[in-house]
């Protein structure tokens, strides 16, 4: 029984989803909306979920059903009032997915497939296996599932060093009556693809699209992590998207763009936020926002960011336990960096992110580097500057963040695999400055 009435709320899970990015991105295709909504839905729901259970509601699979059939008819409600649709409009099934495709379409097509469905069955076959996992994200949902509650973790410091996100939708598989959530990384890698596919659309031929999603989709590290049930892969994929998003806001200045953009950024705060990246990002948003006199866009995007960081910090005051994030600890880094200017320091913390992050990325830094140049050089009026800026302010943080991290922590430098997951966002952005920097090698789109 249980087990049937989880498959009806993963449905309610997706359409919701597809009515949330409808409301808000509604003239944008049927699957992009489906593959976007379940990225947005799974987090608005895993964090309503939280903020209920500290209502003294308990993580079961009536609370859980309830709250989504809730959220789709709150979302069916906006589009209503809205005008986004009329209910006799709603066709949840009807999907144009174009035709005369050519065999290299095909072809890469097949090879992405192939990628993710090899996701999926190892994925099924396997169970939570990885070892943060097993000691802490997965551990939290077993927690959850059997208590109902979060008071066996209020005694355990460590419990909550990192959000919920993966956690509770763990807890939502397990109260559903399955004992595997791992299926779950897989969706989640297969609708980044479809997001990746849609943003790169916009400005290439299908092709050329293709291309760059089985690119992307092949990364050993993204690839990996979708079979590792880590936080490391779902918070790459909403910042990743958080900067697309916004970096086609920047493109055609449609403001529901920009909202999921700031509903992205949200959510990759609530899967982890120990590295505060996101600050780098809204530095960005702010700044360009406000030189192009957009105030109220930019007290939205703030607004809506600051919705999941707030909520977590008040909970994590509520049971006596501090701020695990890195950018609480950025002044004291900052006044320690000040006292300690070292060489010899920045030469080790060079050769550490050489070794660890910079070879993980392969050549897609290098062509990065050099295609910025040539944009520059160039002075080509097609440009992405803003976006290779932005990348490149992301880089700088990692770079100055990890030599602050190294005076903080004595340990840092016996974490390499951490330092290498911490930074596995970048080789996607890389790769889309790329795909916009090299438009039209197939010819005209």
């Amino acid at each position: 029984m249980n087990i049937l009435l989880f498959l009806i709320e993963f449905a309610l899970l997706v359409i919701g989803g597809y009515l949330i990015a409808n409301l808000i991105i509604h003239e944008e295709h049927k699957i992009e909306k489906y593959s976007l909504g379940f990225l947005l839905n799974l987090g608005i729901f895993t964090f309503l979920w939280f903020v209920i259970n500290t209502l003294n509601i308990p993580f079961t699979i009536l609370s859980s059903f309830g709250l989504l059939f809730l959220l789709i008819m709150f979302y069916l409600v906006l589009n209503v009032i809205f005008k986004k649709d009329s209910l006799k409009n709603f066709n949840l099934l009807r999907i144009k997915l174009g035709g005369n495709y050519t065999k290299l379409e095909m072809i890469l097509i097949g090879l992405t497939s192939v990628l993710v469905l090899s996701s999926f069955i190892n994925n099924i076959y396997w169970p939570v296996k990885a070892w943060d996992s097993l000691a802490l994200y997965d551990f939290r949902a077993l927690v959850f599932t059997k208590t109902g509650f979060m008071s066996e973790g209020r005694e355990l410091g460590y419990f909550f060093q990192y959000p919920l996100f993966t956690t509770l939708f763990h807890t939502w598989v397990y109260v559903g009556g399955l004992n595997n959530p791992m299926f779950m990384y897989t969706f989640l890698y297969g609708a980044f693809l479809t997001c990746i596919y849609f943003s790169l659309r916009k400005f290439l031929a299908r092709a050329e699209s293709l291309t760059w999603v089985f690119v992307v989709s092949s990364l050993p590290l993204i690839y990996d992590h979708s079979t590792i049930a880590y936080t490391n892969l779902p918070y790459s994929i909403f910042l990743i998207m958080a900067i697309f998003y916004f970096h086609r806001y920047i493109k055609n200045k449609k403001a529901g763009l920009a909202i999921v953009s700031s509903l992205l950024l949200s959510i990759s705060a609530w899967t982890r936020y120990t590295e505060p990246f996101w600050i780098g990002i809204l530095l960005f948003v702010t700044l360009y926002l406000l030189f192009n006199k957009k105030i109220i866009n930019l007290i939205t995007y703030l607004t809506i960011f600051f919705v999941s960081k707030f909520a977590w910090l008040n909970f994590l005051s509520s049971i006596n336990l501090g701020d695990y994030s890195g950018g609480n600890q950025l002044t004291g880094g900052l006044n320690t960096l000040i006292k300690n200017i070292s060489l010899n320091k920045m030469y080790e913390v060079a050769m550490f992110l050489y070794k660890n992050v910079f070879l993980s990325w392969g050549g897609a830094f290098i062509v990065f580097v050099i295609l910025f140049v040539r944009s520059v050089f160039l002075k080509q009026k097609e440009n992405n500057y803003l976006l290779a800026t932005q990348i490149i302010l992301l880089v700088g943080m990692l770079i100055g963040g990890t030599y602050l991290f190294s005076f903080i922590f004595p340990e840092w430098i016996d974490i390499p695999d951490s330092a290498t997951r911490m930074a596995m966002f970048f080789p996607p952005l890389f790769i889309y400055y790329i795909a916009l920097e090299l438009k039209g090698i197939y010819g005209k789109k």
